[in-house]
């Protein structure tokens, strides 16, 4: 996002400690000035979690409980109180709701186009879709089966 769609500012959240620092490393070899990055998982509440399930070929397929634990920090885009949120991409692993619930005012005062990975298969749809037609928005278009961009309506 910071070369390809020439964001002015990222900000990534990343609560696995090996891949943020493979990220860290990654912004590094790119000279990336604009990339800000967050060790935490993004939840409803500030606090933390455990992991759930690591997937050692694809670590971006791990996913934590945010109901226990406290290996992981967790933290939410409310509590960020960013000036401005152009556009947000959401790939939480099943933690759709826990993740739009910590972020409601920030959507509701920022209003960013939105990009979400949701499952049908495991239930995931339906629920995140109801809770963003709640806070006011509208699927514009799905990028994949699994992905779509959301607009405030």
């Amino acid at each position: 996002f910071a070369t390809v769609c020439r964001a002015d500012r990222v900000h990534a959240f990343e609560p696995l400690r090996i891949t943020h620092s493979i990220l860290q490393k990654n912004i590094l070899i790119n000279g990336l000035s604009n990339v800000t990055t967050h060790n935490a998982a993004l939840g409803a509440r500030v606090g933390s979690c455990a992991l759930f399930s690591f997937g050692a070929e694809n670590t971006g397929s791990s996913s934590f409980d945010m109901a226990t634990g406290q290996d992981y920090a967790v933290t939410t885009i409310d509590t960020m109180n960013f000036e401005r949120i152009d556009f947000i991409k959401i790939d939480v692993e099943g933690n759709q709701i826990p993740f739009l619930e910590g972020a409601q005012q920030t959507l509701r005062r920022l209003r960013p186009r939105i990009w979400i990975e949701l499952h049908r298969k495991k239930g995931e749809y339906e629920p995140a879709d109801a809770a963003l037609r709640d806070l006011g928005y509208r699927q514009q278009f799905a990028l994949s089966e699994s992905d779509f961009v959301y607009a405030p309506a």
